[in-house]
């Protein structure tokens, strides 16, 4: 590809480019370890590094021209642009030949239930016969291959590589969790999507946008920057921000669900340790839901993932029959018990979303414990709610270490130690492992233990480095040790 045409894709975000001779870009790339000859480099200003601090090792090794935010004099054609993420978005559609216009392209976003939409979604697709590729928290899989997943949205780069190796294997559909950071940094780069799904929003990544209003807008990018011309936006309006991303979309566009009133309403909504079940009205029409999943939250999961893939052909009919042997997701209210009690292991790490859960496991039991930490280098002021939220849903809490990455551990401890209000009813014991096997000790008959935060992760950060360790495997180890 000519570098003349590069510029001819950032179209409006091109400000100024120096001289641009005929000359050829093999690739692109915002990584200067992965420099080579013929390399456009892009140089983005990250939150954590300055992609123009490593401008002269990318020229060292060969590239071709560099595009940055700042005007800069070079031994290489230099390019100034608005935006750095949105340039590298731009040229990796182009490098890679647009691989989504021949795709339908379904996403989602919201703080909680993304993951177990997009798998709903990706399930009902394939147990329908329709080829379908998924990309999430949890995994990214396409044609009978199944990859652990490094990010909720990949960047735009490896974004488009794997659009285009899904196109190579026939897929038609496409189910995307799009995260805030996603939108923020145009990972998805300007492709339309056929339907777009909002789940709620709740307190989460202020460490990253300045406050929640600056968090709703990154989310509503996908409404009203990339959803397709007919597409269709499924939204939540249950939840406040829900409502508000409603009022501002064309109702002829947008299908509302809600438990009050809406396009779509849900009622008779029924929990128990066999599952759940709901009556979803539309369009004048009652279906009965029954699934195995547990938890109220997931009534809400359930429907948009029907409405989704009944705008893609899938019938309501079809989608309830085939969500009655839905296996579930990994790590999302998880059960493992024995013959006396359970442990249920759930990515909840949130408040909202750790309310939620103990809520729902509230009034199976007379004695529940709650297990979690927070995240370190993430957003503290969650912290304290995690708190108040365990406080009031629990019998017993239990504090320990979640992912701690460079801070503190103690501090973290502390941070959340502060929502608490007159609790004698508090253990803390930083090594998780530890503390998983002492609350499951103390757990009793018919007890339940809420182990929250982490779900299908099979690691703990310490400092930079990632050590195996995995929930669900702890607590299945210790059931079957009495077994």
């Amino acid at each position: 590809m000519k570098l003349s045409a590069c510029l001819e894709c950032l179209q409006d975000n091109l400000l100024q480019a120096s001289s641009t001779p005929e000359i050829d870009v093999l690739d692109v790339t915002a990584d200067s370890r992965l420099i080579k000859e013929g390399s456009l480099f892009v140089a983005i200003r990250g939150s954590l590094s300055n992609g123009e601090d490593f401008i002269p090792q990318a020229i060292s090794k060969g590239c071709t021209a560099v595009i940055s935010q700042s005007s800069l004099e070079l031994e290489c054609p230099s390019i100034l642009v608005k935006d750095t993420y949105l340039a590298v978005s731009q040229l990796a559609e182009v490098m890679c030949d647009s691989p989504a216009a021949s795709m339908n392209l379904i996403g989602i976003t919201g703080t909680n239930g993304k993951s177990s939409i997009a798998m709903m979604i990706n399930w009902l697709f394939i147990q329908a016969g329709i080829q379908c590729g998924l990309s999430g928290t949890i995994e990214t899989s396409y044609a009978g291959k199944t990859f652990p997943s490094k990010m909720t949205t990949p960047d735009a780069l490896s974004f488009q590589k794997l659009l285009m190796e899904m196109k190579a294997h026939g897929v038609e559909e496409v189910v995307l969790e799009v995260s805030s950071h996603a939108l923020s940094q145009h990972r998805v780069g300007t492709i339309p999507f056929k339907t777009a799904i909002f789940t709620n929003l709740t307190q989460d990544h202020l460490d990253y946008h300045d406050d929640m209003d600056a968090y709703f807008d990154a989310k509503t990018r996908l409404f009203t920057e990339l959803l397709e011309g007919e597409g269709v936006a499924i939204i939540n309006i249950d939840d406040q921000y829900g409502r508000k991303l409603a009022n501002h979309l064309d109702e002829s566009r947008s299908i509302t669900v809600s438990q009050k009133e809406g396009d779509v309403v849900i009622s008779d909504i029924k929990c128990d340790f066999e599952g759940t079940s709901f009556c979803l009205e539309k369009e004048g029409e009652k279906y009965n839901v029954i699934s195995p999943l547990l938890g109220e939250f997931n009534v809400m999961n359930l429907a948009q993932a029907i409405l989704a893939v009944e705008q893609r052909g899938v019938s309501v009919e079809s989608s309830i029959q085939l969500l009655a042997n839905f296996p579930g997701v990994p790590g999302r209210m998880q059960i493992f018990r024995d013959e006396q009690k359970m442990a249920i292991v759930d990515y909840a790490h949130t408040p909202d979303a750790l309310e939620k859960a103990l809520k729902c496991l509230r009034p199976l039991t007379s004695e529940l414990h709650c297990l979690f930490g927070c995240g370190g280098d993430r957003d503290s002021g969650k912290r304290p709610l995690m708190a108040q939220a365990a406080q009031q849903f629990s019998d017993f809490v239990w504090l320990t270490d979640d992912n701690p990455r460079t801070e503190d551990r103690q501090k973290i401890l502390s941070d959340i130690q502060e929502g608490f209000e007159s609790f004698s009813s508090l253990k803390v014991e930083p090594d998780r492992k530890k503390c998983i096997r002492q609350a499951w000790s103390k757990v009793s008959k018919n007890g339940i233990l809420l182990i929250a935060g982490k779900g299908h992760e099979d690691y703990q950060i310490y400092g930079t480095t990632k050590q195996a360790f995995c929930d669900r495997q702890v607590i299945q180890e210790l059931i079957n040790e009495h077994n």
